[in-house]
């Protein structure tokens, strides 16, 4: 690489005297490279420079009795041993390496620590790679699981219909086991954005309330037009809660 750059370096001030002026001030063949290097670092940490807290080598986890069963989906699609639901929280970003679902459908979270959720990243394969965008998720909702007496009293002082404004008129995840719920974010995942690992920012009137959260829930309520879903990764953002007392 060095070679390349000292090559570079050295053709820019060629292209000044072609056009007839002298260059001011130039880059040395060090400067190039340590420019080019930090550009590589950038983009070997990604786009999304939060941490995750849904990451299962951080230590986040699948909710089973909040997940969708999807084994008889897996069976008429001919593929028993489709991946499981644990996809969503690596980072591995493989083509086919998703989590296969009928259009609809959900998947229960937990993260490590108690979080004031800020945001929600959600990742697919880009468009030009996928063999059917139609799988890449559309309409989204992210919940949070209301558990301690504090969070408790917060939700009971919410009106029903500000929460009901933010999830399209609904209250909880179509897979709820009897647990009240917030919607902490509607959003819609666009195929055709300019990048491919898309992040929304929690509903401004429900971050308001100051309440912390260890689980949640992200709802898939439709597609792009295909026959069923598919989806690569999750990511929770927030800051860590500080608890005083007991909740």
């Amino acid at each position: 690489m060095s070679k390349q750059i000292l090559a570079l370096s050295g053709s820019i001030p060629h292209a000044f005297r072609s056009a007839g002026q002298t260059p001011v001030c130039m880059p040395s063949a060090e400067d190039i490279e340590d420019i080019v290097r930090r550009a590589a670092q950038l983009a070997s940490r990604g786009t999304v420079l939060r941490r995750d807290f849904a990451l299962r080598a951080d230590g986040g986890k699948v909710v089973p009795s909040l997940t969708s069963s999807l084994v008889d989906h897996a069976r008429s699609r001919g593929s028993p041993d489709a991946l499981g639901p644990d996809v969503v929280i690596d980072e591995d970003l493989s083509i086919g390496r998703c989590w296969s679902i009928p259009v609809t459908g959900q998947i229960g979270l937990s993260s490590p620590t108690l979080i004031h959720p800020t945001s929600i990243s959600v990742d697919h394969i880009p468009k030009e790679l996928a063999a059917d965008i139609g799988r890449a998720p559309r309409r989204m909702i992210l919940w949070g699981l209301v558990d301690g007496l504090s969070n408790l009293q917060r939700f009971r002082s919410v009106p029903t219909d500000e929460l009901k404004a933010i999830a399209n008129g609904r209250t909880s995840p179509t897979l709820s086991k009897n647990h009240a719920f917030v919607p902490l974010a509607s959003f819609e995942y666009d195929i055709n954005a300019d990048f491919h690992v898309q992040t929304f920012p929690v509903h401004e009137y429900v971050a308001q309330l100051a309440m912390d959260f260890g689980v949640f829930v992200v709802e898939i309520l439709d597609n792009w037009g295909s026959s069923d879903s598919c989806l690569y990764r999750v990511r929770i953002h927030g800051t860590p809660a500080v608890v005083n007392s007991p909740r």
